[in-house]
């Protein structure tokens, strides 16, 4: 899920027509660069767009996060971009979670 903000009112439509769902009064949520970046486009009259992804956990990249904003971009810009990368970065983080909750497969025994 993809969800944006704009410094201006009238981008409100750019998202509308992209299919991206608008943050309101949960603004307050976004901290430290994002929240300078906009608050200082909005400050000097600039017209910016932020968009954010949903995130599992802020310890570890997040691919699919990245990728769905990436993807929100391309609609907006009416233009096409490879995330092949991205995938094969995310399945490799899959199969190695999966990894760690498979039980090992050689289990030493008491002699």
């Amino acid at each position: 899920m993809v969800c944006g903000v704009v410094s201006n009112p009238q981008l409100k439509q750019v998202l509308i027509n992209s299919g991206i769902d608008i943050l309101g009064q949960e603004i307050n949520i976004i901290t430290w660069f994002n929240r300078l970046v906009l608050g200082l486009a909005a400050d000097r009259n600039i017209d910016a767009i932020g968009l954010f992804g949903e995130i599992s956990e802020t310890s570890t990249p997040q691919r699919l996060a990245a990728k769905s904003i990436l993807k929100a971009f391309t609609k907006i810009e009416n233009i096409q971009l490879d995330t092949k990368g991205l995938d094969k970065q995310y399945e490799s983080i899959l199969e190695d979670v999966q990894k760690q909750k498979d039980p090992p497969s050689f289990c030493p025994g008491i002699g």
